[in-house]
């Protein structure tokens, strides 16, 4: 989770910049720590918090 949240922050921290090429490492890391949210963090979580973990991930892609 740390790590997304870390992707998220870089990412948000890219938008405002000019350069592509940063944005599009962010934008693979993002993509790097997705499996990583999916495979490892959310194994041991509730249903109600993988319903909202879902929910924040798909207001990310939707922003992204």
């Amino acid at each position: 989770v740390l790590l997304g949240l870390f992707v998220l922050v870089f990412i948000c921290w890219c938008l405002g910049k000019d350069d592509n090429t940063v944005r599009i490492v962010a934008i693979s890391l993002f993509g790097i720590s997705l499996p990583n949210l999916f495979v490892y963090d959310i194994a041991g979580m509730s249903t109600i918090a993988k319903t909202v973990v879902m929910i924040t991930l798909g207001a990310l892609l939707l922003v992204a």
